[in-house]
């Protein structure tokens, strides 16, 4: 338990740091994105070159569609915030900021309950040895088809006008 709330937490502060590093214009948020995105880049050759890449799939999987989503969408509140300071088009600067952090807030505060979920599934399904690789495969995917449900827009899943 001790691990699984370690985890929310960090990745709750990953997402606010991408967030507010908005004011940066949107540098310090490509960065903290560019950073995460080297890591898990190094990681995924050393153990593919190792012979274990089905494991580290394994090992990311289960939470990490979640996570990565919600740190996906974080970074792009951030982005938000940094538009909102670059291009403010016709508003005084202030006014922009200010519609563009209320946007982005909303965006980075939705990301919270993903994390809980992500930190929850890290801490208590991932770690298991018991569970085969392919079904910790299969969980993430799992994960991920219920996000493309949630996230897609209304009437794409059925074939209606979005209108």
């Amino acid at each position: 338990a001790f691990t699984s709330n370690a985890i929310m937490w960090n990745n709750i502060k990953v997402c606010i740091t991408a967030f507010a590093l908005g004011i940066t214009l949107g540098f310090g948020t490509a960065l903290i994105l560019f950073q995460n995105g080297v890591i898990i880049g190094v990681l995924a050759s050393y153990f593919v070159r190792a012979g274990y890449g089905l494991h580290f799939v394994a090992l990311l999987a289960p939470h990490g569609v979640i996570e990565l989503t919600a740190i996906f969408i974080s970074g792009a509140s951030g982005l938000v915030i940094g538009r909102g300071l670059l291009m403010p088009g016709d508003l005084p600067r202030r006014e922009s900021l200010r519609r563009a952090g209320l946007e982005a807030t909303r965006l980075v505060i939705g990301t919270i309950p993903m994390l809980i979920v992500a930190g929850l599934i890290e801490g208590f399904v991932t770690p298991q040895g018991y569970i085969p690789p392919l079904a910790k495969i299969a969980f993430g995917l799992g994960t991920g088809g219920l996000l493309f449900v949630y996230f897609a827009p209304r009437g794409m899943l059925t074939g209606r006008s979005v209108r």
